[in-house]
């Protein structure tokens, strides 16, 4: 009956708290890690990838943009040859910073993130934007409805087109904020968000590690008759959220990517699988990568640990094995 109900325990608390602590401990090295973030944003493989011309090709028919609504493709397109050069990156690990500062409370109480230079960027391609996507755009006979610019009419001149595309995308680009706020938990409306230094992550790794391992350590006693079947009920208990840790991280290093390719939109689908294919699946393999090792590190330590534990059984009963 102990049994029994330190199993029920175990499966209704324990196991959610050791999986919870060992979570905890493989994310630890890259949670906070503001150098991985940038990287990540700013990795060439990356904006190889979003180069492709599948982008494209995969992209929505038609995207709605404000009161606008615009070819996709076409969109996509003139995005790749005029938006993905060094500002886009430097916005990138620019968010990158807002966004930590936000969560580690050295933003003040309102976070945002600057939009400042991307709108000025915006700005000077603006005519070059509007030339090649109305370059892009389908030609068709009819009137386009208020707002339509999804194809061209072709009563329409390609000069006048880019034109009327310039306008709208200047008045666009001068409705986007000069900051956009974050909006994070906070203790009470009105106060400052609440701050997550390493500090805090780490105590909290270590609350958390400590209260499984009293945990599991309670219901060892609790299931086992003498100090070597307590002793080997620990260890099993912890061998089970090890594995699934272990696990977790050798799924993502192997086909990780694969089943992110598979859950993925249609767009990033074609992407992966075209031309850019190659420069996507390497950079997913570098973001996958780096977390996957935490997890098999985890894991294997925690595995490890319980294999020592089951073992303690040849001393306490050396007929048993």
């Amino acid at each position: 009956m102990r049994r029994f109900f330190a199993m029920v325990l175990y499966l209704c608390f324990g196991l959610p708290l050791a999986l919870a602590a060992l979570f905890m401990l493989a994310s630890r090295p890259w949670i906070l890690d503001r150098e991985f973030y940038r990287k990540l944003v700013t990795d060439e493989s990356l904006y190889a990838a979003l180069r492709a011309p599948g982008l494209a090709t995969g992209a929505e028919p038609e995207l709605k943009l404000g009161e606008l609504t615009l070819n996709g493709p076409a969109l996509v397109a003139a995005a790749q040859k005029n938006l993905l050069g060094s500002e886009l990156k430097a916005f990138a690990s620019l968010s990158v910073d807002a966004v930590l500062d936000a969560v580690e409370g050295k933003a003040g109480s309102a976070p945002a993130i600057d939009m400042g230079a991307a709108k000025r960027a915006l700005e000077a391609r603006q005519e070059a934007l509007a030339r090649d996507y109305t370059a892009a755009l389908p030609v068709r006979a009819g009137t386009p409805a208020q707002g339509d610019l999804s194809f061209r009419p072709d009563s329409v001149k390609p000069e006048r087109a880019a034109e009327l595309a310039s306008r709208a995308l200047k008045a666009s680009i001068a409705k986007i904020p000069d900051r956009v706020p974050l909006a994070l938990p906070s203790t009470r409306e009105g106060s400052a968000p609440r701050a997550l230094s390493q500090a805090m992550v780490n105590r909290g790794i270590a609350l958390l590690s400590a209260l499984s391992v009293i945990l599991l350590s309670l219901l060892a006693w609790l299931g086992g008759k003498d100090a070597g079947r307590r002793i080997v009920c620990a260890g099993r208990y912890l061998l089970i959220p090890s594995l699934a840790v272990l696990a977790l991280g050798i799924v993502l290093f192997l086909p990780g990517a694969s089943i992110l390719q598979g859950l993925s939109p249609p767009a990033v689908h074609v992407s992966m699988t075209g031309s850019g294919g190659g420069a996507l699946r390497s950079w997913m393999a570098r973001v996958l990568g780096q977390v996957s090792r935490g997890f098999m590190a985890t894991g294997l330590i925690g595995a490890s640990i319980a294999g020592a534990l089951i073992s303690l059984r040849r001393v306490f009963n050396p007929k048993e094995v």
